[in-house]
Formats: structure tokens, C-alpha cells, sequence
């Protein structure tokens, strides 16, 4: 087990997981019914092109 933590850019590879971290905090919110989010529009979002976006929104993946 590492005791590292490491910080870094999200890439196209983590949409799954974006999603899933989204999902995630809609249930516990208790808003999951109002949940849209796909893979496809968090791509489309955050990577145009499968690139990261230059300006406006970013993710960032905290890995322990």
C-alpha cells in the first residue's frame, strides 16, 4: 500500500470515474433522480477534441 499522495490533471482516461465520483455525491445528497450526466457529455465537457479544455472548467484526481 502506498502512502503517497499524488496530484495531477484528469485526462480523457477518467470520465469513467468522474462519473462515477459525480454519481456518488448525488446519492448521498439524495439527488440522484436528478442526475443527467453521461460519459459522452463529461468528454464532450471536459476534453474537446480529447484534449483538455484550455479555459473554464478542469478536474483534477487526488490519488492515494
Amino acid at each position: 500500500m502506498t502512502t503517497t499522495l499524488n496530484i495531477r490533471p484528469a485526462n480523457v482516461t477518467d470520465v469513467p470515474l468522474i462519473l462515477q465520483l459525480i454519481r456518488e455525491l448525488a446519492i448521498y445528497e439524495k439527488l440522484l433522480h436528478e442526475c443527467v450526466a453521461t460519459e459522452e457529455a463529461l468528454k464532450e465537457t471536459l476534453f474537446p477534441n480529447n484534449q483538455p479544455r484550455q479555459e473554464g472548467v478542469r478536474v483534477i484526481i487526488a490519488e492515494w
